[in-house]
């Protein structure tokens, strides 16, 4: 609980040393009143050209003041509510709509800041709780957002209107290390920027308000206490700093090869088989992450519309943690549970599609779980003989040990005794992992941290999947410290000059195993 002294400091004008999202007495400012008065002339605009002017000329977004002419920029909502399409109460229900959920926030977040400052008792905590903690990287932290409050701020970010201006600053894209709050690149992207999959975004989060909007989710007494979205920030260094004993980087793994804990069950999906077609309770769904939270799902670039921009585009209320998350450092992760899913989708990246709401516009699944952890960019899938980068390997299974970890001590009251963690080709795809490397190395992580069951997608990669089908064969009495020497020992023996073959190393570790395990029953039986 917060001193009379540490209230004090949420007064300071620092961004840097900002602990909520909305500044104190933000309600009470001319920058609330000058975006409350342009959210009034958002909800009569009933063309693109009108609504644009009017968020350029309020916007705090420093990429938009005074942003693109009338004519610069592709007027995706004029298309996509034209007459008969999807969205043809464009401007008649879903922007003013926007608008009026913006405009509710003093009410869902607002507080007496004079009453606050004079107590330090658990209302105040509470008052604090209501204005929205940011989640800095570095601290672990919890915060849960009603769906009214989630539905408020996503209409901010997609209007550009009623989000303090600091945060924008911590966000700026040079070296803010804060994810950028704002939709407004996203859905007023420059004169022939408005790449296919990206508009199809935009139909998602229609899709997500008009949802919002019948739901009537500007009522914050809608929410129960079990209905609600909540973000988790996971920090640990413990394990860092036990693994890094040793001279070398080599030296330094001694943590895992020493390690007894059983590998866990593995369970191969079929091909094509999507993690986020896993539902279930204690089932938790891996997030590709980006170090900055949702990546690039509020932009409007080629490119992005990877597993996790999606997921976030068709969970729409898991973007709401764009606003409050700072960049992941390497020995964090974050947790998100309660986003549901709004629109169904089909294809990836460049041919991404909105595949419309779900069935009868009812979402589900509000307890769904997920875990984000980010990957490390490798240069190039090199020789076999650098499958295992110690260093980088290091790091990503602490990386994938904390959350993993962190899913399993966060179980939500009620939830499974078990923790069932769906993954697959983590930073397989533009960041260059091995697909066979990567997939150990969260099996590792994910044994070490306590997980039950892991269920892997290898999506259109048969030769990974049928050798951790033929791995999951042998797991039974197989420690992480006997997998991890293996693994080890079987990189060895690759030399420079061997080319990686797909499926070689999973087929070089399973015949070490099959013959240690072999080895093993000789000596038992004493033959």
């Amino acid at each position: 609980m917060e001193t009379k002294e540490e209230l004090e400091e949420l007064k300071e004008p620092d961004t840097t040393r900002a602990r909520c999202l909305f500044p104190m007495g933000y309600f009470a400012s001319v920058e609330w009143a000058d975006a409350e008065h342009a959210l009034t002339l958002v909800a009569s605009c009933r063309d693109a050209t009108s609504l644009w002017r009017t968020i350029a000329f309020a916007t705090p977004d420093p990429r938009c003041v005074g942003g693109p002419s009338d004519d610069d920029f592709e007027p995706v909502l004029d298309a996509l509510g034209c007459s008969g399409g999807s969205f043809e109460d464009m401007f008649t229900v879903i922007v003013p709509g926007m608008a009026t959920l913006a405009a509710r926030a003093p009410l869902l977040f607002g507080r007496d800041d004079d009453a606050l400052l004079s107590t330090t008792t658990t209302e105040a905590a509470e008052a604090l709780a209501s204005s929205l903690r940011l989640l800095p990287s570095g601290v672990s932290g919890t915060v849960s957002l009603s769906r009214a409050q989630v539905a408020s701020l996503l209409a901010m970010s997609a209007l550009g209107l009623g989000l303090p201006a600091e945060a924008y600053v911590r966000g700026d894209m040079s070296d803010g290390t804060y994810p950028f709050p704002s939709m407004l690149h996203l859905i007023w992207p420059k004169r022939g920027c408005d790449f296919v999959p990206n508009v199809e975004k935009v139909k998602c989060f229609c899709h997500y308000f008009r949802s919002a909007l019948t739901n009537d989710e500007s009522n914050d007494s809608n929410d129960s206490d079990d209905d609600k979205i909540t973000i988790t920030r996971v920090v640990d260094s413990s394990l860092e700093t036990t693994a890094s004993s040793g001279s070398n980087e080599e030296e330094g793994l001694n943590f895992w090869a020493a390690s007894r804990a059983p590998l866990c069950a593995l369970k191969v999906q079929p091909l094509h088989t999507s993690i986020d077609d896993q539902e279930g309770n204690g089932i938790v769904r891996v997030d590709f992450a980006n170090a900055q939270i949702g990546g690039g799902v509020f932009l409007s670039t080629p490119g992005s519309t990877a597993q996790e921009e999606i997921t976030f585009a068709t969970h729409p209320e898991l973007c709401v943690s764009k606003l409050l998350c700072e960049g992941m450092g390497d020995g964090e992760a974050i947790l998100l549970r309660g986003a549901r899913h709004i629109t169904k989708h089909t294809g990836y990246l460049a041919s991404f599609q909105c595949a419309g709401p779900v069935e009868g516009n009812v979402p589900t699944d509000v307890a769904a779980r997920w875990l984000a952890i980010d990957a490390l960019r490798y240069e190039d899938q090199g020789p076999a003989s650098q499958l295992l980068n110690f260093q980088k390997t290091r790091r990503e299974l602490h990386k994938a040990w904390t959350g993993f970890r962190g899913a399993v001590l966060h179980r939500e009251t009620g939830a499974a005794a078990e923790t069932i963690v769906a993954t697959g080709m983590w930073g397989c795809g533009a960041f260059n992992g091995d697909p066979e490397v990567k997939a150990l190395v969260q099996l590792l992580a994910a044994s070490q941290a306590g997980v039950s069951q892991v269920l892997f997608h290898a999506w259109d990669d048969a030769a990974t999947a049928d050798g951790l089908m033929r791995l999951s064969e042998v797991l039974p009495g197989v420690s992480v410290g006997q997998l991890w020497r293996v693994m080890v020992a079987v990189a060895a023996e690759l030399t420079v000059t061997c080319p990686r073959r797909e499926g070689a190393f999973l087929k070089a570790v399973v015949v070490r195993l099959e013959k240690e395990r072999s080895d093993r029953e000789k000596r038992e039986t004493g033959r």
